[in-house]
C-alpha cells in the first residue's frame, strides 16, 4: 500500500499537520486515515490511535508485519504503557484517552489520530486540541464539535466527499475512495495504491 498524490507516490509528514480527513460514511476517509498513520509509523514517527470503533485498532495492526507489531501496544486507562512507537488507546471513552495522554511524555512529537469524529465527544477533542500533530478523521459535517474544529489552523484538509461546514474551493467530482487534498504543500487527488481492501 502506498499513498499517491496526483498519480505519484507520496508520503505525508509532520509538516502537513494538523490535518482534517473528512468524508461521508463509506467514501474512504476512515480507511485512508489509518493508512496514513501506518505510513507515518513506517517513516519512524511515533503515533497514537483513538477511535470510536474497537475494530479500528485491529485494522491498524492488520496492515503491519509481525516485526512492526513488536513496536505497537494497546493501552487501557487503568495503567501506563511502555511508550512504544505506536500506542492504541484500548477504550473508546474520552476519559480513557485523557488518562493515556497523561502517561506519555512525548506528546509534542507523537502524531495523534482522532478517528470517527462524528461519534467522538467534545471532551476527546479538548484533550488533544492543543497538540501540534493531530489528524482528525470522519464525517466533519456530522461532528458534534464542528464549530470548535473549524478554529483549528489545519495545514492539510483531505475531502472524500463535499463538506458543507468545511467547504473546499473548486471542489472537483471524485471517484469512489478518491480524496482531494488542499494544503500548504500537498494539493490534488489522493488515492491508495497497491492493495485491495474492504475496510472503508
Amino acid at each position: 500500500m502506498n499513498i499517491q498524490l496526483n498519480g505519484n507516490p507520496t508520503s505525508f509528514s509532520t509538516t502537513d499537520l494538523p490535518a482534517l480527513i473528512t468524508g461521508a460514511e463509506k467514501h474512504g476517509a476512515s480507511h485512508f486515515s489509518l493508512c496514513l498513520m501506518v505510513d507515518l509509523f513506517r517513516h519512524g514517527h511515533k503515533v497514537l490511535v483513538f477511535s470510536a470503533y474497537p475494530a479500528a485498532k485491529d485494522d491498524f495492526k492488520v496492515m503491519l508485519t509481525a516485526k512492526e507489531l513488536e513496536r505497537v501496544e494497546s493501552v487501557e486507562a487503568s495503567g501506563p504503557g511502555a511508550g512504544k512507537q505506536a500506542v492504541l488507546v484500548g477504550s473508546e471513552d474520552a476519559t480513557a484517552l485523557t488518562s493515556v495522554l497523561a502517561t506519555l511524555d512525548d506528546l509534542q512529537e507523537r502524531v495523534v489520530l482522532i478517528k470517527n469524529i462524528e461519534l467522538i465527544s467534545i471532551e476527546a477533542f479538548e484533550a488533544v486540541r492543543a497538540l501540534p500533530l493531530v489528524v482528525y478523521s470522519g464525517d466533519a459535517d456530522a461532528c458534534p464539535f464542528a464549530d470548535e474544529l473549524a478554529q483549528v489552523d489545519f495545514k492539510t484538509k483531505i475531502f472524500f466527499s463535499p463538506s458543507s461546514k468545511f467547504p473546499a474551493d473548486d471542489m472537483p467530482a471524485l471517484e469512489k475512495y478518491q480524496g482531494f487534498a488542499v494544503g500548504k504543500d500537498k494539493n490534488g487527488f489522493v488515492t491508495l495504491q497497491g492493495e485491495s481492501s474492504s475496510i472503508h
